[in-house]
């Protein structure tokens, strides 16, 4: 699956808009939750989120690059919105890439294993 070989090599991160509880209740009904680890997900009600006016960037850049100890290239970010998008490509957060808003395509996988493997 695309998360086991993204999970083999990467940390995997969730930044939402949505509420913690939720996304954490879905990724355990649909058995994906074990590739993520809780403190590593971000939602509106994360007082780090609030912190920087729920932008994705500048959560990304103060808490898990500042955090972690990676550098802005190790770091891939994933959005299918292009305003949160544009503001990490701007700001030179990290690396990113923007889906389509319908989900993640198999190119699209395919692509984030290749970008991922290549730091």
């Amino acid at each position: 699956s695309f998360l086991l070989q993204l999970s083999k090599s990467n940390e995997i991160f969730i930044v939402s808009i949505g509420f913690k509880k939720a996304i954490l209740s879905l990724l355990e009904s649909v058995g994906l939750a074990k590739y993520f680890d809780q403190k590593n997900i971000f939602g509106q009600e994360c007082i780090e989120l609030q912190h920087v006016d729920f932008v994705k960037a500048t959560l990304i850049t103060n808490t898990i690059i500042s955090s972690s100890g990676y550098l802005s290239n190790q770091v891939l970010f994933i959005d299918d919105s292009a305003s949160h998008i544009d503001v990490a490509r701007r700001s030179s957060t990290c690396v990113t890439f923007q889906v389509k808003n319908n989900g993640l395509s198999f190119d699209e996988m395919n692509r984030i294993l290749q970008l991922c493997s290549s730091k």
